[in-house]
């Protein structure tokens, strides 16, 4: 047992605490706690939250914070969800940084696997509905049947968009039998090798070498 997981278990023997729990659990909302000092903060929202999808709202200017605060009780699990600024001027100029910390934070909660960090202003800006998410997502493995027409239309309906090289998030590429994707969610490009219509080979590739 790790020492975060022994605090948790302590701190659950407190009657307060554990009705606190309880209510939560049993879906008796709103409910309030207050008091509790800043180092049982991060062990309290981590009971809270278990091992289901949580949105955290915090106060302007500690995300981040707040995130190093949770860190050793979610670890990797833990997106932030930026305030989409509104800004006059070309898309194409502005950093698309903020867009693919939204999309990750999104998919963190739609695959019940995440713990997400947002101001209250944040979390109330209007995002996609999660039918258009449904649409615009499909995953793909090997043995799938897809043809490039169409999953080039599926990317291209979710804001990918189509490169002669791929060299960033948001784009795919069709070389021969090759087709190369980044998405927003992982750290390296991905390429489908197809045999006809048939995918082969999925693989993450370097774009930079490749």
């Amino acid at each position: 047992m790790s020492n975060y997981d022994f605090l948790k278990k302590e701190l659950l023997k407190d009657k307060e605490i554990s009705k606190l729990l309880r209510t939560y659990r049993n879906g008796r909302l709103p409910s309030m706690a207050w008091g509790a000092v800043d180092a049982l903060k991060a062990p309290l929202i981590s009971i809270l939250a278990g091992d289901e999808p949580a949105v955290i709202v915090v106060p302007e200017g500690s995300a981040e914070t707040v995130k190093r605060l949770i860190y050793p009780f979610f670890t990797d699990k833990i997106r932030i969800f930026p305030l989409k600024d509104y800004v006059f001027a070309d898309i194409e100029t502005l950093t698309k940084d903020e867009i693919f910390d939204r999309l990750r934070a999104i998919e963190a909660i739609r695959s019940e696997n995440g713990i997400v960090i947002a101001t209250a202003e944040a979390a109330m800006q209007f995002t996609a509905s999660e039918s258009y998410f449904d649409e615009c997502s499909k995953a793909l493995e090997t043995g799938a049947v897809i043809d490039f027409e169409s999953l080039s239309a599926l990317l291209s309906r979710g804001g990918y968009k189509r490169v002669q090289r791929v060299d960033g998030k948001g784009q795919y590429a069709k070389r021969g039998d090759l087709f190369d994707i980044w998405s927003p969610l992982y750290s390296e490009p991905a390429r489908i090798e197809f045999f006809d219509d048939e995918i082969e080979k999925i693989s993450a590739f370097d774009p930079f070498l490749s």
